[in-house]
């Protein structure tokens, strides 16, 4: 901390200024004064400002403004793209994060609600992250919903008789879900899944059959190996589909967790032992970033190298 502090007073402008002045005047009038001057004042100022209270007050005011800019250009970025209910949700918690802060007083504990309110920025910088992803999410299940529900119906008729692997399709989803998120990620799946089946099916069968010419001697080893793919390929696109439906849960349960995780913390921040504060805090904090994982392997996700500078710095 010492040298972080030793560096950071050394790299003022103000101090730079400072010495390249008084190398300038030795050079200027051929006189090594002004250097040495320079030399004994930069020795003065680096024994005792980089320790002293105002330069510790000024190093958390940068600080903090470092983290207000961050958040500047993540809700530029990404909160035009958010849906009413997420942005209303987000400013609800930027409000109480800075409720939070006023309500704490300078008290001997001061470096432990440092550590919980920079845990707490990196949350609301996640929330508005995972906000965002949300968003991605129920935007690309809709759509590719409606896009095979429709596919779905010219292939079955409209208002034709429903197909068996429909029928089975629906016993199976037939299941209660009290999560509305769940209940509704489970409404899209069952388009997407009777699109996919069908498709799986139909290949199949046309693969059985080349199966069985080739047995007989005269089969087509290109088209099968064709066939073989295509079935591949349309699997690993439904287990993509999968996987962002399940992350659609996970997603809106950690911002439900997020939000009441700062709720918490209001409610117990001055009541209740600055260590454990920062406990609660930490346990919400690693399970956001095992959640950052996943949602990094996802491959709906074209920006997760753009966002990975803020959530990295954000996390520190």
């Amino acid at each position: 901390m010492a040298e972080s502090r030793f560096k950071s007073a050394f790299k003022e402008d103000a101090n730079l200024v400072g010495l390249a002045a008084a190398l300038g005047l030795s050079i200027l009038f051929m006189n090594p004064l002004p250097l040495l001057l320079g030399v004994g004042l930069e020795a003065g100022y680096l024994l005792f400002v980089p320790e002293s209270e105002w330069y510790t007050q000024r190093l958390k005011k940068r600080a903090m403004d470092e983290i207000k800019q961050r958040r500047t250009e993540l809700e530029e970025k990404l909160g035009k793209h958010l849906d009413y209910e997420n942005r209303e949700r987000y400013e609800r918690l930027r409000d109480l994060r800075e409720h939070v802060d006023e309500q704490v007083l300078p008290t001997k504990d001061s470096s432990w609600y440092e550590e919980i309110f920079a845990k707490l920025d990196s949350l609301l910088e996640k929330f508005l992250i995972f906000a965002y992803r949300d968003s991605q999410n129920r935007e690309y299940l809709a759509q590719k919903a409606t896009e095979m529900s429709e596919a779905n119906m010219e292939l079955r008729g409209k208002g034709g008789k429903k197909s068996d692997l429909r029928q089975r399709l629906e016993q199976t989803e037939q299941v209660t879900y009290n999560d509305p998120t769940k209940r509704w990620v489970e409404e899209q799946m069952l388009h997407i899944r009777e699109f996919y089946a069908n498709q799986l099916s139909v290949l199949q069968q046309l693969l059985d059959e080349e199966n069985k010419r080739t047995e007989q001697g005269n089969g087509d080893y290109t088209n099968k190996t064709t066939l073989e793919r295509r079935i591949q390929v349309l699997q690993m696109s439904l287990d993509d589909i999968e996987q962002v439906a399940k992350t659609t849960v996970s997603l809106s349960q950690q911002l439900q967790l997020m939000e009441d995780t700062f709720n918490l913390i209001n409610g117990q921040i001055r009541s209740k032992a600055p260590k454990q504060v920062l406990e609660d805090v930490e346990q919400v904090v690693v399970q956001a970033e095992m959640l950052q994982s996943t949602l990094s392997d996802i491959n709906i996700y074209q920006d997760e190298d753009d966002l990975q500078q803020y959530l990295s710095v954000g996390s520190k």
